[in-house]
């Protein structure tokens, strides 16, 4: 572990060691999935309640390392739109941020998903690689934690061309991660843009 990321660790395990033993009420883990709910061009994704409470990006850019697949196993890189049901802004480490907080209505904050190549998603990853530069957290600033829907074994995959919506050149642009290993993920794309 290098020193520069041990405060944050230390933060995170703090956190829930204050939440599970102690028994404080707090917000102790970042984003944690609940359901994916696929709407024909559209990966609608739920968080647990209580850990997705002011979602937002750390910086006010577009939310990264969502990739997408259909049925032919392919994953790509996806639009990724925060769901705001307030319309709130929220502060994440004391600096204003794109960000949603629960609405009156009890309404979670989500991410829908889209993609030009991808009109009928089946799966989705996020941040399934080594080490992602990843920017999406919650209000208490705590990252959304790396999932995937699918369980396709690594040889089933296809191989992906050079594939990244947010880059501005193709050149510029990376295929995400395709590991379908649970115990080790792959290694993040060269040029996730930012």
């Amino acid at each position: 572990m290098r020193l520069w990321c041990c405060r944050g660790t230390g933060r995170r395990l703090a956190l829930v060691a204050e939440a599970k033993t102690y028994g404080k009420k707090l917000v102790y883990s970042g984003p944690l999935l609940d359901s994916v709910k696929f709407e024909g061009a559209e990966a609608k994704v739920a968080f647990k309640p209580g850990t997705a409470e002011g979602l937002a990006t750390t910086d006010n850019g577009s939310v990264k390392y969502f990739a997408i697949a259909d049925e032919d196993k392919h994953f790509v890189w996806a639009d990724a739109k925060i769901i705001n049901p307030s319309a709130a802004q929220a502060s994440v480490g004391g600096k204003k941020s794109n960000a949603s907080a629960k609405s009156k209505g009890g309404a979670e904050p989500a991410i829908v998903l889209t993609c030009a190549q991808v009109p009928k998603p089946v799966a989705v990853r996020y941040a399934w690689a080594n080490n992602p530069d990843v920017n999406l957290v919650n209000a208490a600033g705590l990252p959304a934690v790396p999932f995937r829907t699918d369980n396709w074994p690594q040889n089933e995959l296809k191989a992906a061309a050079p594939v990244a919506p947010h880059a501005p050149t193709p050149a510029a642009s990376a295929a995400p991660p395709h590991s379908a290993n649970t115990a080790a993920p792959v290694s993040a794309p060269a040029a996730q843009p930012k």
